[in-house]
């Protein structure tokens, strides 16, 4: 099992914004498929991005409390939680992270719970940073 606090190397796809891994933050594939499902009346794609934006800092802080007081229930309910949204819309390396660490809580062992917290804290920053770009180009005229 790979451990969720070291950076990976391995570059993703399709979007330019790195996390500090050097990994793909975002594969805007996933999006443009969610768009395929979309009609003119809503847009599936902006309010799965807006419901991401104002729950990952709940997750995240409640994930982090979890964490902190080793109740590894509640880390797994919260990293599965995170993991779930993060692959809905295609931040791979978010739900990696977050798989890890669900994991890693389902055997009451993660040996560094602050690294682990601050690797997503990272990628979730770098990520709300890449949803922000994504939703700024689409507001744009063009």
């Amino acid at each position: 099992m790979t451990n969720p606090h070291l950076p990976d190397a391995h570059p993703g796809a399709n979007s330019n914004a790195r996390n500090p891994a050097g990994r793909t933050v975002l594969d805007r594939r996933v999006l443009d498929e969610l768009r395929q499902y979309s009609d003119d009346s809503q847009d599936l794609v902006q309010e799965l991005v807006t419901i991401f934006l104002a729950d990952s800092p709940m997750q995240l802080l409640a994930l982090q409390q979890a964490l902190q007081t080793a109740d590894w229930e509640e880390v797994e309910r919260r990293s599965h939680r995170l993991k779930g949204s993060a692959g809905s819309i295609g931040a791979e390396r978010l739900r990696e992270l977050c798989q890890e660490i669900e994991q890693h809580a389902r055997l009451r062992d993660l040996s560094h719970p602050d690294m682990a917290s601050h690797a997503v804290k990272q990628e979730l920053e770098a990520l709300r940073d890449e949803l922000a770009a994504l939703q700024s180009e689409q507001e744009t005229p063009r």
